[in-house]
């Protein structure tokens, strides 16, 4: 989706009432300084995603914004601005609604480590002690390298001889089919050569970069085992949303496992099920057994994954008519699917859709998928949750006759040499 479309996306939900049903409220007053640019703050709770939710929104004037929310359960949420939304970039800030008042200071450009949140509830307590850890010990070690690392971009020395080449044709067409193409194959080349897709100086800087936060996010972890609360649940359950090669999900379950699930004070706060969510998702992995989910049909009825399968290869094709690439790998199916659909072969599609089903029917006749579609309406279901997908931009999942997940994310020329081999073309 585009800039000024998420933008758009954003500003629908500005002018919701402030007034709040709950008994415990948390009354958020926002302070902006040196943002001529930020006309609105906009408000989202910690993990959700825009493209379904929506955000809370209020007008910035005389540099103060303020919201009112509902503190009866302790949530994390995060402040965006509207110009860094229409940019395509953002920072998130985040902080936790608990009864009584928090106090949120922003900065303009070059000045966000001024940042801070004003608070003394438990939750936003742990939250800026280790904010101050990494400010005090962290950020001095990280900036020059960030700065080093701006500057290799700037002089366009980031890329390996390759990937530079690719990068000035991506730069130089403004045929938007040829873009989309081009980045099909910058994709794919990134993940063929890894870290030989950049330039050694650019590895240099980025394996720096991630000793300092390896070192960090031991001392967190470390905190979090030791302080256990709605901060260390929150700390879980984005480090399990968000993949990063610097955060072991296994090491993650583990904790959760061990310090958090069995918390008699935090066994029922609604951050619990979505870990436990998130840790079934991270289980889509080949040669495990695909979980026998149900998905639902537009009609409200449901069927089970084995009952689709039939005993029959598939490919459980998770995408959604906002989705941009989602929509371009499930066209890549369709030959597959017409030449294969005769042995068998089936494409089982769920759509991650908002509201309702409209723009996903107009998506799938437009883009011409000879197959039905399931949905998960508002993330009812957490379907993309429970299949390792988070926020991201879809995922493909091949599966064998019997549920055994054979790869995941693979390409067309991937699956077509499954099929061939499975039904001996």
């Amino acid at each position: 989706m585009k800039a000024k479309s998420l933008l758009f996306a954003a500003l629908v939900a500005l002018g919701l009432p402030q007034m709040v049903s709950s008994q415990q409220k948390c009354n958020v007053e926002g302070t902006v300084i040196n943002r001529p640019k930020s006309k609105y703050a906009l408000m989202i709770e910690s993990g959700r995603d825009f493209r379904i939710t929506g955000f809370k929104g209020d007008t910035i004037k005389n540099g103060k914004f303020s919201f009112t929310i509902p503190a009866d359960t302790v949530r994390q949420y995060e402040i965006m601005f509207d110009d860094e939304m229409s940019n395509g970039a953002w920072r998130t800030r985040k902080f936790f609604a608990e009864p009584g008042t928090v106090k949120l200071v922003y900065h303009g450009e070059n000045e966000e480590n001024k940042d801070h949140v004003e608070a003394t509830t438990p939750a936003n307590m742990q939250l800026i002690a280790m904010q101050r850890l990494m400010a005090e010990k962290y950020r001095p070690q990280l900036e020059p390298l960030y700065a080093a690392m701006d500057s290799i971009y700037d002089h366009n020395l980031a890329y390996s001889d390759e990937a530079a080449s690719l990068y000035r044709k991506i730069r130089n067409t403004s045929d938007r089919h040829e873009r989309d193409s081009l980045f099909e194959i910058w994709n794919k080349l990134r993940k063929t050569l890894g870290d030989m897709f950049y330039s050694d100086a650019h590895n240099d800087i980025d394996a720096k970069t991630k000793r300092i936060l390896q070192n960090y996010y031991k001392e967190q972890t470390a905190f979090i085992k030791a302080n256990p609360g709605i901060y260390g649940l929150t700390v879980l359950k984005d480090n399990l949303l968000y993949a990063s090669d610097l955060k072991d999900p296994g090491e993650q379950i583990s904790i959760f496992d061990e310090v958090y699930a069995n918390n008699p004070e935090l066994a029922t706060h609604p951050y619990t099920e979505e870990i436990r969510v998130l840790t079934d998702g991270k289980a889509i992995v080949p040669g495990k057994r695909y979980p026998n989910l149900k998905f639902k049909r537009t009609d409200g009825s449901s069927e089970e994954v084995l009952s689709l399968l039939g005993g029959k290869p598939a490919v459980i094709d998770l995408w959604a008519s906002w989705c941009g690439p989602c929509r371009r790998h499930s066209m890549e199916l369709i030959p597959l699917y017409e030449k294969y659909r005769g042995d068998g072969f089936k494409v089982i599609a769920v759509a991650r859709e908002s509201g309702n089903t409209e723009e996903m029917e107009a998506a799938m006749k437009a883009d011409g998928y000879p197959w039905e579609s399931f949905v998960d309406l508002n993330d009812r279901d957490s379907i993309w949750r429970r299949n390792g997908a988070g926020n991201a931009g879809g995922r493909i999942i091949l599966v064998d006759g019997r549920g055994i997940i054979k790869a995941v994310d693979p390409s067309a020329e991937e699956i077509e040499g499954f099929l061939k081999e499975e039904f001996k073309h």
